[in-house]
């Protein structure tokens, strides 16, 4: 029996400009490496998701035939592939309301939260200094709901110059922070990072699904998180110009999606469609109707339940690419 021992990259070989044993010895190449120049294309292999998400592999081509003997190419078995055997059935959307109804909460709540803290911030608006760090807490909750291990959540933020994520987990942790300790001390500077905060927050929230294929030509969505806290903020505010232009926005995002869904002939659920309208607008103006400002409240519920049946909608439309779906979808382009 021969002596295994720690393997030291055959250092003698490659300073005679020779591949390390194992290297040279592997039958199919699969050992093999090569000096990695920045700024270099991946290599176009077939089944490979073309899209421009980091963090991504750089494939490297076989070595030339004559680098191997030929019996080893002839025993080496041929790959081929059939779009027809997939299971067309099988493949699931990998995001959904209802198997990710805490991530839409959460980010949902976000929104709405930032709406709140902007409007006591830059307004009259008054917060319990119990109950909105409280709702701040049950967001985090729901963010964690998710995950198969939940005791390694705190893991989240040890990404935070490269990962949208990590950057959302961290910027709504420091704005929790922050507009709590500032409804409890009232000190300005803490109260501009709590806004600031807030907003790269809604931002990272949002660039998260940036990685998803897109619904619509556009990469604006009604139901975007930074858009909502600005709504809201605004509706807090009594703040036409504000609700105004980030309202008249969501409504014009939100008609062009389903114009556009319809052309191309997908389905649409117009029970959400018909609520997300009437929570929006009907029933907002039929309440200010009737009631003015003692509907004030009325008028919230009805666009924070909009918002929601938005949101719902934007997990349901999201799209993330996986190589069976893609191969599908070549296929059905040829």
């Amino acid at each position: 029996m021969g002596v295994i021992e720690k393997c030291t990259f055959c250092n003698h070989r490659i300073l005679e400009n020779k591949q390390p044993a194992c290297v040279n010895l592997c039958p199919t190449g699969a050992l093999g490496f090569e000096e990695k120049f920045p700024g270099v294309d991946n290599s176009k292999i077939f089944g490979f998701i073309e899209k421009e998400i980091k963090p991504s592999i750089r494939i490297i081509k076989l070595r030339e035939k004559e680098s191997l003997p030929q019996e080893v190419l002839d025993a080496l078995p041929k790959y081929t592939f059939d779009p027809k055997l997939i299971n067309k059935s099988a493949i699931s959307p990998k995001l959904s309301f209802t198997k990710d109804w805490t991530l839409a909460l959460f980010t949902l709540l976000a929104g709405v939260l930032f709406g709140l803290y902007a409007a006591a911030f830059w307004g009259n608006v008054q917060l319990n200094k119990w109950i909105f760090p409280m709702a701040g807490v049950a967001g985090m909750l729901l963010s964690t709901m998710h995950l198969g291990k939940k005791f390694r959540a705190w893991r989240a933020v040890s990404n935070v110059l490269n990962s949208w994520l990590s950057r959302e987990i961290f910027f709504f942790s420091l704005f929790w922070f922050a507009s709590a300790a500032w409804l409890w001390f009232e000190n300005l500077y803490v109260g501009q990072v709590a806004i600031l905060s807030g907003f790269l927050a809604l931002v990272s929230i949002d660039m998260v699904y940036t990685v998803s294929e897109k619904t619509t030509p556009s990469r604006l969505h009604s139901a975007h998180t930074v858009l909502t806290g600005f709504f809201m903020a605004g509706v807090l505010l009594e703040n036409e110009y504000l609700w105004g232009f980030t309202g008249a926005i969501k409504l014009m995002l939100y008609v062009y999606r389903k114009l556009y869904l319809r052309k191309r002939l997908t389905s649409i659920n117009l029970l959400f469609s018909t609520l997300r309208l009437t929570f929006m607008l009907v029933l907002p103006m039929v309440i200010w109707h009737f009631l003015h400002t003692q509907g004030f409240n009325l008028i919230l519920i009805s666009l924070v339940l909009g918002e929601l049946i938005d949101r719902a909608d934007f997990y349901n439309e999201l799209n993330i690419i996986t190589p069976k779906s893609y191969l599908l979808e070549k296929e059905q382009l040829n």
